[in-house]
């Protein structure tokens, strides 16, 4: 019985060196305003060809990927302008373990202006593209947005 334990353990161990703790709009928007380059936030729902997401297995360390991202764009009264456009994902992939998004899926999303196009991130641990956002996520980015983070 201990032998299977310490297998489980040992098997496991790849899993637990991925942590990535709690998810943080509010980090993410204190990360994007503190640097040089021009962001956006986005609440939208994504529209992304699944097939051409990195697999687990011999993915290169990131991949471009175009999808298009349909929602509102945040200003200083919320999330009040009309979004809608082109933008490029950039995949990373952190060992075998590749980030992933989901097509038709709501995200709130940090885009990076470079060049003439939108980056947004996403890594494994999501940390500038958050799926589902709770109201509670959206509300503190907002409070942000108007100098008053939570």
């Amino acid at each position: 019985m201990r032998a299977i334990a310490l297998i489980l353990t040992l098997l496991a161990t790849p899993v637990l060196s991925l942590s990535c703790g709690d998810r943080d709009p509010v980090a993410a928007f204190g990360y994007a305003s503190q640097d040089s380059a021009e962001w956006m936030v986005v609440y939208g729902r994504l529209a992304v060809d699944e097939s051409r997401l990195p697999q687990r297995e011999g993915a290169t360390a990131e991949v471009d990927v175009p999808a298009r991202l349909k929602g509102r764009l945040l200003d200083q009264r919320g999330f009040n302008a009309d979004f809608d456009r082109l933008i490029t994902l950039r995949i990373s992939c952190l060992d075998d373990i590749c980030a992933g998004v989901s097509h038709g899926q709501s995200y709130l999303a940090f885009l990076r202006r470079d060049d003439r196009r939108l980056v947004g991130f996403v890594d494994p641990c999501n940390s500038l593209l958050f799926p589902r956002p709770t109201r509670a996520e959206l509300n503190a980015v907002q409070s942000c947005m108007r100098g008053a983070c939570p």
